[in-house]
């Protein structure tokens, strides 16, 4: 009985092999290349602020209008992994919606600041360079100066996690849109005297020590409150010998 039963499956196994591959023209035409399922709608879930257009996410994605590309053909992974290897894109999902139409739904790097080693490049709390224009809106963010001539690709590049963090804490300390630039360029200097990291607004340039500069920013917070933002000069405020301030006002 049971080599009769084993007998039987293997052919029925043999018979439905045998039809798919006599009906696999059929079965490509209806179901891989089909004009009722070629691909002709992206629609994205869509953020308040800043969105891509579905252009932009065509030419990721490897679709275009002269290229015939089908829904049941089209890799959902593949598509994912394309999305998420843009240096814009922080991660993807894709889904498949009858009979003509991907849903994608992405999210967007964050950009903290503007990166002024190079032209139109931001970086996010991660590290990450993207370009800013003509992807994002407007933004009130200051400009970093990590000194960081780096590789002719710019973009999709992280910058060393030392350095963010230094970043990431520095904005912390201040209130939002109240700092212009900050400048890293010689916080790594092997020379003591020049080691320094500088942050400054349109009235105020701050000189940093990097052991203590968390404790220097208090300083300059009350100093401020006292004795600075009743004064409308311009002024250097150097931080860096211990519990000492030197300010310089700028002439007039």
């Amino acid at each position: 009985m049971k080599k009769k039963a084993f007998f039987f499956l293997f052919l029925s196994g043999g018979v439905a092999l045998f039809f798919v591959f006599l009906f696999y023209p059929l079965i490509k035409y209806v179901w891989g290349e089909n004009e009722r399922y070629r691909i002709r709608t992206i629609v994205q879930k869509r953020s308040p602020q800043d969105t891509l257009k579905c252009a932009y996410l065509a030419e990721v994605l490897g679709l275009s209008s002269d290229r015939k590309s089908y829904l049941y053909r089209f890799n959902i992974k593949e598509g994912e992994k394309r999305l998420q290897e843009n240096p814009l894109i922080k991660k993807a999902i894709i889904k498949k919606v009858k009979p003509h139409t991907l849903f994608v739904d992405y999210a967007l790097r964050k950009p903290i600041a503007y990166v002024a080693d190079f032209a139109n490049t931001a970086v996010d709390e991660a590290g990450v360079l993207f370009p800013f224009a003509p992807f994002y809106t407007p933004k009130n963010l200051p400009e970093v100066y990590f000194a960081d001539a780096g590789e002719n690709q710019v973009w999709g590049r992280r910058i060393g996690e030392a350095k963010m963090r230094l970043v990431r804490e520095i904005l912390e300390l201040f209130p939002a849109h109240s700092l212009s630039w900050i400048d890293l360029s010689k916080s790594e200097s092997e020379h003591l005297g020049e080691k320094e990291i500088i942050v400054g607004n349109k009235k105020h340039l701050l000189r940093l020590s990097k052991g203590a500069y968390k404790k220097e920013i208090g300083y300059y917070a009350l100093l401020n409150q006292l004795y600075l933002d009743s004064r409308k000069e311009c002024c250097t405020i150097d931080f860096r010998l211990p519990d000492v301030a030197f300010i310089k006002f700028n002439a007039r």
